[in-house]
């Protein structure tokens, strides 16, 4: 007799390799949306693809309890620490997507900019891990929602 098993947990390894997958797109959606706001009419596409990303994060599974640290050093790794790394993720973006590819309208790296970046990664990284580590499990609406609320208070 055999026995279907739904949900299999996930090694460490392949929960921190998922995350890995999403932590760039999460840090240049945050920056699209602080840069340009809704200026080119895509804030509420992108909020919700941070909410789609927050909440498949959100439902990974491992065999082992996920550590606080490794949303900090693995999913949300590419936002980076402080205001120095957000000048440095507003310059990347910048040159990739403006000055090469022209994808998206270029824009001046001001001080009010990177401190608006940095306090928006702070404040969405500190709320998702709250939530993560609680046992909600949310939609990604409610996540849009989430980053949205976040956004409004600084754009």
């Amino acid at each position: 007799m055999y026995k279907i098993i739904y949900g299999m947990s996930l090694s460490r390894d392949d929960v921190l390799k998922r995350f890995k997958g999403m932590s760039d797109e999460i840090s240049d959606h945050i920056m699209k949306c602080v840069i340009y706001g809704d200026s080119l009419n895509s804030l509420d596409h992108w909020t919700l693809e941070i909410g789609n990303w927050l909440n498949k994060a959100n439902r990974v599974k491992g065999k082992a309890k996920i550590k606080e640290k490794d949303y900090y050093n693995v999913l949300f790794s590419a936002c980076g620490d402080d205001s120095d790394d957000a000048e440095i993720n507003l310059d990347y973006f910048q040159n990739r997507y403006c000055r090469r590819s022209n994808r998206y309208p270029r824009f001046e790296i001001t001080y009010d900019l990177v401190s608006t970046l940095s306090v928006v990664y702070r404040d969405i990284i500190s709320e998702s891990i709250r939530i993560f580590k609680g046992s909600k499990v949310l939609s990604p609406r409610d996540w849009q929602q989430i980053v949205q609320q976040i956004l409004n208070k600084y754009i």
